[in-house]
């Protein structure tokens, strides 16, 4: 018989398509053996495929996703529409970059479950949250802007909208600075309120260390302006963890204003973008 937790295991794993075995130990607060050992059950009788960011020397955990037969199963069993299945042949960084915007959605859940604030949205679809928008000047720019993420958030009665980008260090400082410069052309034409009907909204900067957040901030700062502006936030990874996701709410964020002592809480200060 499966365990009574297993249903939330693969509710989750269709939401966020692959998760750490640390993260769904966590979810569906059980030991991480046993966790492991039903999960491991599952790759034996392939219905999930097991994948090891091990090789980067990042993680020594596995990350779990449905294979083909596991997510007919899934369909067939539950009448929601087929997850979609993961692929063994995954590059490493493709899916660390996953489990981390996967740990986002978390976070933000973990708080919802525990009434801190109420979760409306969280969507990592390319489609529906991506898009470009030109950059005014000599020689006019079309810039991609696709977020890893989209959140609404309601705290104490007032609604949050978030964009979040996970920053792993892979991209050019110059070349964050050019997405931020989008982002600010984009603000000023009122794009938030015509993509996603908000008037207010954060550009949220996850980053992999303290280093990177300061090169990535003096890079926007560069195009942003004499004050600098408040739409683009800024945290390290290790602030945002489903193991203390209220951590993501204290004074850990830093802000491309010119002048940001860098000790700002997400939700503290108002969401208006300046």
């Amino acid at each position: 018989m499966p365990p009574p937790w297993l249903a939330r295991a693969q509710d989750a794993l269709k939401l966020y398509r692959v998760l750490e075995d640390r993260q769904l130990a966590v979810l569906v607060e059980r030991p991480l053996e046993e966790v492991r050992d039903v999960l491991d059950r599952l790759v034996r009788a392939k219905l999930l495929v097991a994948l090891r960011p091990l090789s980067l020397g990042v993680s020594s955990t596995t990350a779990y996703g449905f294979t083909v037969r596991g997510a007919k199963l899934y369909a067939r069993t539950t009448g929601v529409p087929m997850p979609r299945a993961v692929h063994a042949k995954r590059s490493a960084l493709t899916l660390l970059h996953e489990l981390a915007v996967a740990e986002v959605g978390l976070v933000f859940r973990a708080l919802h479950a525990r009434a801190v604030l109420t979760l409306e949205r969280f969507d990592t679809s390319r489609e529906r949250i991506g898009f470009a928008h030109a950059i005014a000047g000599p020689k006019p720019e079309l810039v991609p802007l696709v977020a890893d993420a989209f959140l609404s958030v309601r705290v104490q009665g007032t609604r949050h909208a978030l964009l979040v980008e996970v920053d792993r260090g892979t991209v050019s400082a110059a070349r964050v600075a050019k997405k931020a410069e989008g982002y600010l052309a984009w603000l000023r034409a009122e794009g938030p309120e015509t993509r996603f009907g908000v008037r207010a909204l954060r550009v949220l900067y996850v980053v992999p260390n303290r280093a990177r957040l300061e090169r990535l901030r003096d890079a926007i700062l560069d195009v942003a302006g004499r004050a600098g502006t408040g739409l683009f936030w800024f945290t390290e990874a290790s602030n945002v963890r489903i193991e203390t996701p209220e951590r993501i709410l204290e004074p850990v964020w830093s802000t491309a204003r010119k002048h940001d002592p860098g000790h700002a809480g997400l939700f503290a200060a108002p969401a208006a973008p300046s």
